[in-house]
């Protein structure tokens, strides 16, 4: 998974730069993605270098960056002083350079290497907003998480008021023993308050929910990014942007359902019974299984945890790949916005 955030990166960054009109040749770092593919110890070179980048240790010389990312996080044993002189961009450089000369790439590539690196390794610490939905709103995982996504990005809003005024939402109603509701992907079914029958919502819900939240000219659009790849979802987070996603409450993929039809009885829906919504705020590489470790906040308990890449993913993709960013407009502007 490291590798693969790794290889996008590098491919995004070469083709952005190659679009402005860069008169650099990015040929050969296509000859160097692939030769990472198909060596197991080129892997694992690069990989050990993201693993010391992401725990602000300089590969090079086993010492602790300066201004590095995610200090707390070293242990005293892999960080023997004294500190790496020339600071965490001074570090990606060199770590950059050696891995060009290390692979026969053209040295004037190494800003390219750098940053793909650099967004690699370095997208361990977004802080978000903590936000519990117990005991109000048993089922308001959805709300809840972007009450976070509003309040990371200096949005006032409670989330009272955002269920209350702004949740796009129809009742679900039972009638002669049969279940009658709205399509998940136009309303919250019922409503998140506790004593009151909620069952949720799909990305599309929340995307409108956010714009009416939003005050005009606030220099943030609400963006539907389903469908793409987590790899692609820690972009966002090496940029600072945390992202709602859905998943599931036990860590299992979707497997079960609730079934309801809608009002005119034309259309039957399927809403997946374990499913949740939580805020992705970190992910960098795990040293003692060789994969990705991701962080998000759970709405249930508004606390930071964390889960493995396979087992996340597995949930996600069950859920239909479905994700929700707040994004500042000049960064919404280079994103397709479903």
């Amino acid at each position: 998974m490291v590798l693969d955030t790794f290889s996008y990166h590098l491919t995004r960054l070469a083709g952005l730069q190659a679009r402005q009109g860069s008169e650099a040749d990015f040929s050969p770092l296509e000859g160097l993605l692939l030769y990472l593919w198909q060596d197991s110890d080129a892997v694992s070179l690069v990989y050990d270098f993201l693993v010391s980048l992401a725990l602000g240790v300089n590969p090079l010389d086993g010492y602790r960056i300066e201004g590095g990312v995610s200090p707390s996080e070293v242990s005293a044993g892999a960080a023997p002083a004294p500190a790496s002189e020339g600071g965490y961009a001074a570090a990606l450089e060199d770590c950059a350079s050696y891995l060009c000369a290390y692979y026969g790439v053209d040295t004037s590539l190494a800003d390219t290497v750098a940053a793909a690196l650099s967004l690699t390794a370095g997208v361990a610490g977004v802080e978000v907003e903590s936000v519990c939905q117990l005991p109000d709103y048993p089922n308001g995982c959805e709300s809840a998480s972007t009450v976070s996504l509003l309040r990371t990005a200096g949005f006032d809003v409670t989330l009272k008021e955002f269920v209350d005024e702004y949740l796009p939402k129809q009742d679900v109603r039972i009638t002669f023993g049969c279940c009658y509701g709205p399509d998940p992907q136009q309303y919250y079914a019922g409503n998140p308050d506790a004593g009151q029958g909620g069952w949720g919502c799909f990305a599309p819900v929340i995307v409108r929910a956010i714009q009416a939240a939003l005050p005009e000219g606030s220099g943030y659009t609400a963006c539907n990014l389903s469908g793409a790849e987590l790899g692609e979802l820690t972009m966002y987070l090496s940029l600072g942007v945390p992202v709602a996603v859905w998943t599931t409450t036990d860590g299992k993929p979707a497997n079960e359902f609730y079934q309801w039809q809608s009002y005119d009885q034309t259309q039957t829906y399927l809403y997946p019974k374990n499913q949740h919504c939580v805020v992705l705020c970190g992910a960098c590489p795990d040293p003692e299984t060789g994969g990705t470790v991701y962080r998000y906040m759970a709405p249930l308990t508004g606390e930071v945890e964390t889960m493995d890449s396979q087992q996340f993913s597995l949930c996600y993709d069950s859920m239909g790949c479905q994700a929700v960013a707040l994004l500042p407009d000049a960064l919404a502007r280079c994103i397709r916005c479903a």
